[in-house]
């Protein structure tokens, strides 16, 4: 890992570095823990002690649990409505959290009523229904913008991917009750149309479960940028091999065929424990691809909250969506035919 110095005219942080990610890595096979007939769409999996959760847009089981060890069911419930103790679907994005008393709390985005709505997931497996516990409303600070994720720390902030298409607000941090634009990493915005700049601006948002560091993970360039919440000090890793901001800006005014042909995927989905990041990369397959494949073949680098690649493997099976247990270091994946494959790392961590 090196230091790099480069314009900063699009992107700028307080320090970057340079990390290589090596073009050969383990290729581990997954074992095929659990599978879920057709009526259900996958959407999502998150995972807390001693479980999987796996989102679906079933209409009468949004939620399912599976034991993390054998991939058993463990309960399934969340039925679609506008109660209290319905879900919305789809749903953005899931954050699960474990209380000082060993509570698990639930927390989803109705980004349609501006507020965070959090559930008792521990009630919700023990009476096999969802469980309402309250809902906290958010402050939008631009209607035209668009918002993917979100987290949540306390009472205190909600960070957001967001892109306000009429002027240059990017990806940024928020108090939930006083609007505070925190994450400047992009003084000026990449000029194009909005298309492409929703692509450029791909950003993937998620908090370190501590509550002390932000991760910005770019979809469509190998970087992302890790902000400490304390003194919002940015730290940005990009790797080397890598197109820039730069090179977006050449080919932004492009005819949209060659700009969707020439952009990557790169950072396709992430998930962060206390002490990893962990992303998992494409980088080879153009957005005029990527953008029609449900699954496919991911390299998932782990990297630290410092920046250091820590490990990569490539995983035999073909999946989207995955989680990372800290308590058995398996990470699980959902792959084609709503199968749930298990990859257990134990004898790396």
């Amino acid at each position: 890992m090196v230091c790099c110095t480069s314009s900063d005219e699009y992107y700028k942080v307080d320090k970057k570095i340079i990390v290589d990610i090596p073009n050969a890595a383990d290729t581990i096979n997954g074992s095929l823990v659990a599978q879920f007939d057709s009526t259900h769409h996958l959407v999502g999996m998150e995972s807390i002690d001693s479980f999987v959760v796996v989102i679906s847009e079933k209409s009468d089981s949004v939620i399912n649990i599976l034991n993390f060890e054998n991939g058993a069911l463990v309960s399934s419930f969340g039925s679609v409505g506008k109660a209290d103790n319905d879900m919305i679907t789809p749903l953005r994005e899931c954050q699960l959290e474990k209380k000082d008393d060993g509570t698990l709390i639930m927390r989803f985005d109705d980004f349609c009523r501006h507020r965070i709505v959090s559930y008792d997931l521990s009630a919700s497996m023990e009476k096999n229904q969802l469980v309402y516990v309250g809902d906290k409303e958010y402050q939008i600070f631009n209607q035209s913008g668009q918002f993917n994720y979100f987290d949540y720390i306390g009472d205190e902030y909600v960070a957001f991917q967001g892109i306000a298409l009429d002027d240059n607000l990017t990806p940024f941090c928020v108090k939930s009750s006083d609007i505070e634009n925190k994450c400047e990493s992009y003084p000026k915005m990449i000029e194009g149309g909005e298309s492409q700049k929703t692509f450029i601006y791909n950003i993937m948002a998620k908090i370190k479960p501590d509550k002390s560091k932000l991760l910005l993970a770019h979809g469509n360039i190998g970087l992302f940028t890790i902000v400490d919440l304390d003194s919002w000090s940015t730290l940005g890793i990009q790797e080397r091999d890598s197109y820039d901001f730069e090179y977006l800006s050449e080919i932004a005014n492009a005819d949209s065929k060659q700009f969707f042909e020439k952009i990557r995927a790169y950072y396709t989905f992430l998930n962060v424990t206390d002490d990893y990041i962990i992303l998992s990369r494409d980088g080879k397959h153009s957005m005029h691809e990527f953008d029609r494949m449900d699954t496919y073949q991911p390299m998932i680098c782990f990297f630290d909250w410092t920046g250091n690649l820590i490990y990569s493997f490539v995983a035999n099976e073909q999946f989207g969506y995955f989680t990372f247990n800290a308590n058995n270091k398996c990470l699980y994946g959902i792959g084609k035919g709503n199968r749930i494959y298990k990859y257990d790392l134990s004898k790396v961590f």
